[in-house]
């Protein structure tokens, strides 16, 4: 065996390597998934005026609409914020 036949031969990785290698590839895939499971989706606030603009309703009916609780608001501000998915949710349906 020659000089370069031997440095061939220790360049290749061993199949206990490989295998290494494969496992931790799939535990860097898992980890990802589970990162982007447990990433919060951003969420979408709508003034009063924007809420009750997509729902067509007046500022006062989407005020009832929070009193009845179809609504719901953000109660850690002063100025009433709107989750953009509750209006998502009643913007197709007839609230009386």
């Amino acid at each position: 065996m020659n000089q370069s036949e031997a440095i061939a031969v220790l360049l290749q990785p061993s199949p206990v390597l490989l295998d290494a290698l494969e496992a931790i590839r799939k535990e860097i895939a898992a980890l990802r998934g589970l990162l982007e499971v447990r990433q919060p989706k951003a969420k979408k606030w709508l003034t009063l005026k924007e809420a009750a603009e997509v729902l067509n309703v007046s500022e006062k009916t989407a005020r009832r609409y929070i009193t009845r609780g179809l609504l719901r608001r953000n109660a850690a501000t002063r100025n009433i914020r709107i989750p953009a998915e509750d209006v998502e949710k009643i913007e197709g349906k007839v609230v009386f």
